[in-house]
């Protein structure tokens, strides 16, 4: 005969279940997590390390246009002479890991002109002496320095490269040419610049021309397998355009409406950066542009001509200099905004800059 449950007894014998299982809690309470015998500790925040800004140029007497001038190189606020004694100019500069890397041209001790290059301050000389001798551009990646320069020839100008030392041809025998830039692609070093007269890339050996005379190239640099040429070419008389290179084929142009007398270009992404120079009639000027959009003309009231573009975390930077007759400041324009680096009375004429 089964036994019946009644609610009373339920009633009865819930309190009686509830106070066991608060004995049980107290008893065997929950265990608290395991603290680790060795944690680590909380990694601190990246600090970004403070950007370089490396320039070079000359120190000159009297005169910027004069010949006797002395190469130097400037790394933030920190001035290094390269020559003070043999007449030199520093045209090009390219910081690589702990070693900074400069092409220009340096007089021998027998008062001849040669391609130089410096590394880390210390002189060595290329090539053949001529009037024309000058490294153009310079290029560092691995354990390996690319030097671009000239020097005359019987039959003319030869362009060359000197890769750790080692002479390469680069093209000869016709005036107006010139490599300009340098970059790595693809397990090779390619190269941009002029030759006779037209824009042109040195990939593989081969010279590809890009466009028709008069034109230039000033900037080069790879994605991926494909290659990016920054110049500009002639659109009609009395106007020039800037223009992007695809491998060999025109992808992008920009009409400055004015002849251009040169220019300094960069890409970052996809996006192209150039500062244009030209001439108005009674003074240099500068424009910059992103892609088809004008940013700015720099120091419009002002005679002046820029060097270098650069882009850093965001910022736009312009390297150029002023002009007062035989005098020139050296200017950087951060955002369009002038900051006056050496004035007149400290006779200095920069050339390039690289911000690392």
């Amino acid at each position: 005969m089964k036994k019946k449950i009644y609610p009373s007894m339920l009633l009865l014998l819930l309190p009686l279940f509830i106070f066991m299982q608060a004995c049980d809690k107290k008893n065997n309470p929950d265990p608290e997590p395991e603290t680790p015998v060795n944690p680590e500790d909380p990694k601190p925040p990246v600090t970004p390390k403070p950007a370089k800004f490396y320039y070079v140029g000359y120190k000159y007497p009297s005169s910027f246009k004069e010949t006797t001038k002395h190469a130097i190189l400037r790394i933030n606020d920190s001035l290094v002479n390269l020559s003070s004694t043999l007449i030199s100019d520093a045209v090009d500069v390219y910081p690589l890991n702990n070693d900074v890397h400069i092409t220009g041209y340096q007089q021998d001790k027998a008062g001849n002109r040669k391609v130089a290059y410096w590394k880390n301050n210390k002189v060595t000389l290329y090539g053949t002496a001529a009037n024309i001798s000058t490294g153009t551009a310079i290029f560092a990646t691995g354990n390996k320095v690319y030097v671009a320069g000239m020097q005359q020839e019987p039959t003319g100008v030869g362009n060359y490269r000197w890769v750790n030392g080692v002479k390469e041809r680069a093209g000869c025998c016709l005036s107006h040419t010139r490599i300009n830039s340098m970059a790595e692609g693809n397990g090779s070093v390619v190269s941009a610049g002029q030759f006779a007269l037209t824009a042109a890339m040195w990939v593989g050996g081969n010279i590809i021309s890009l466009a028709d005379a008069t034109s230039n190239s000033f900037f080069i640099k790879t994605i991926n397998k494909d290659i990016y040429v920054l110049g500009y070419r002639n659109q009609k008389s009395g106007t020039d355009v800037a223009a992007v290179w695809k491998n060999d084929q025109e992808i992008f142009v920009l009409p400055h409406g004015q002849n251009i007398l040169s220019l300094a270009a960069t890409m970052v992404g996809q996006d192209y950066y150039f500062v244009i120079n030209s001439y108005d009639g009674s003074r240099g000027n500068a424009t910059v542009y992103k892609n088809k959009t004008l940013l700015y003309k720099l120091s419009p009231t002002k005679n002046l001509e820029a060097k270098a573009i650069q882009v850093h975390e965001g910022k736009v930077y312009v390297l150029g200099n002023y002009y007062n007759g035989t005098k020139s400041s050296a200017v950087l324009w951060t955002n369009g905004q002038p900051k006056v680096l050496y004035d007149e009375s400290k006779k200095i004429h920069l050339n390039d800059m690289v911000i690392k």
